[in-house]
């Protein structure tokens, strides 16, 4: 009788192990692709700020004036994180959005977002 309940103890004690090392995997699984979620809205948002920032200038003339907030009222822009224009100057600008420890920005008006701060 108490080998079996030792045999029982073992089995339970492994069975635990297994629970914990695939608990680690799927916590770890999880983590990564929010990584990837956060870095392609980032991204996304980046695009669309200078596009609308494309719209300032072209109804503006320079991009100098642009703030997140007037971009949000005049064009809706409605952005996914933390909008920083970091540089407006009358003929180019460096945007930069955040998104959950993600951080993507754009110099424009001919660059392509990229995955670094202005």
């Amino acid at each position: 009788m108490t080998r079996t309940r030792t045999i029982a103890r073992v089995e339970r004690i492994v069975i635990l192990a297994i629970v914990i090392v695939f608990g680690g995997v799927v916590v770890a699984q999880v983590q990564a692709q929010l990584r990837r979620t956060a870095s392609t809205v980032a991204r996304a948002s980046t695009a669309a700020v200078a596009t609308t920032l494309e719209a300032y200038r072209a109804d503006h003339g320079t991009y100098v004036g642009a703030t997140p907030a007037r971009l949000a009222t005049e064009y809706r822009l409605d952005v996914d994180g933390t909008l920083r224009l970091e540089r407006v100057e009358t003929a180019s600008y460096c945007a930069e959005v955040a998104y959950l420890g993600r951080t993507w920005s754009q110099e424009g008006p001919a660059s392509r977002p990229a995955e670094t701060p202005c």
